[in-house]
């Protein structure tokens, strides 16, 4: 009996407050485990790279940075689902967005077994002016839906984003690569001596930010650095 009207009382709760669609925010889902709708969901184009090694996002690194993995989970354009999503994500508060992309990309990071010896991950840092007006860091809110999955720390307070730049959406790749030379420093030499480190962003697109931050990261005593991000543009983009 306390069974049943248990049950009828979490029916009634999702009539009245059904849980939406993370992607589309109309269509409603159903259970705990579920955040996107059938729809969205199938439309969200995966790049299905993360269990390869030599993949399209490590061609943006070759001859630019050492990086031992790179992946990415989804493939960015514009108009598309993803960019839907990350949008509402970084510019309507809902995080959980981040998490829940952080955590599918944390499992298949898990699961691929390419991703070897990882000591910790470090989310791509904002600007703490910036930070504080949108109220938290997107790539430090899938940083942890990937810890969760992978159980490594995530050390969101090492790397410092010490300048504050204006958007690079509109910006050629040299100019992205020029405005992002030293902006981070690292704040605790001890914490990344000898680490082989999980350096984790949203969208990839030239990987200029990820190429300095990761240079930076390795002068100051990484051993190696990995990178996993939610998605990717074309390499040409």
């Amino acid at each position: 009996m306390i069974k049943w009207i248990k049950e009828a009382f979490l029916d009634f709760k999702e009539l009245i407050f059904p849980n939406l669609c993370l992607c589309c925010f109309e269509n409603p889902i159903k259970g705990d485990d579920n955040y996107f709708c059938i729809t969205c969901h199938s439309k969200m184009p995966f790049t299905n790279d993360i269990e390869k090694i030599d993949n399209e996002l490590m061609y943006h690194f070759y001859g630019r940075i050492p990086v031992e993995r790179a992946s990415a989970l989804l493939w960015y354009s514009e108009g598309g689902v993803v960019q839907q999503m990350i949008h509402n994500m970084k510019y309507k508060g809902r995080k959980e967005i981040g998490t829940q992309l952080g955590a599918i990309l944390g499992e298949k990071i898990f699961g691929s077994g390419i991703y070897k010896n990882l000591d910790l991950i470090i989310p791509v840092p904002m600007h703490y002016k910036k930070q504080l007006l949108r109220g938290y860091n997107q790539a430090d809110v899938i940083a942890d839906g990937i810890s969760f999955e992978i159980n490594k720390p995530n050390l969101n307070n090492i790397l410092i984003k010490e300048k504050e730049t204006h958007t690079q959406t509109s910006k050629t790749r040299m100019e992205r690569v020029a405005n992002a030379i030293d902006l981070y420093k690292v704040n605790d030499l001890s914490a990344i001596k000898d680490k082989h480190i999980l350096l984790v962003d949203d969208v990839v697109t030239t990987g200029s930010t990820i190429e300095s931050c990761a240079s930076v990261l390795l002068k100051n005593g990484a051993s190696k650095i990995s990178v996993a991000c939610v998605a990717m543009g074309n390499r040409f983009y």
